[in-house]
């Protein structure tokens, strides 16, 4: 295939993949539109906050949460190990 050729197909295929992308994105800005005419005739929804209490969400809670080893804990009890840790590849 000449130089050519190949040069107008790609300014082609270009052309008609901007074109199709335009039309989606025109599109896409219609539904939104209509979308946004929609939620604007509709009454505003008030948000209630629940006055359940979140398990978990007080500080006293969470102080009593047990956690892992620290850092320095697990390299003490590396440390401390008789012997020395090996990984084998096998």
């Amino acid at each position: 295939m000449k130089p050519e050729t190949k040069l107008a197909l790609r300014r082609w295929t270009i052309r008609k993949l901007r074109l199709l992308l335009d039309f989606a994105d025109d599109r896409l800005h219609a539904a939104e539109v209509n979308l946004r005419e929609e939620l604007s005739g509709i009454a505003p929804v008030r948000v209630v906050e629940s006055t359940l209490p979140q398990v978990g969400s007080t500080p006293a809670a969470r102080s009593t949460r047990r956690r892992g080893k620290t850092a320095a804990e697990f390299d003490l009890s590396l440390a401390s190990r008789s012997m020395p840790l090996r990984f084998s590849s096998r």
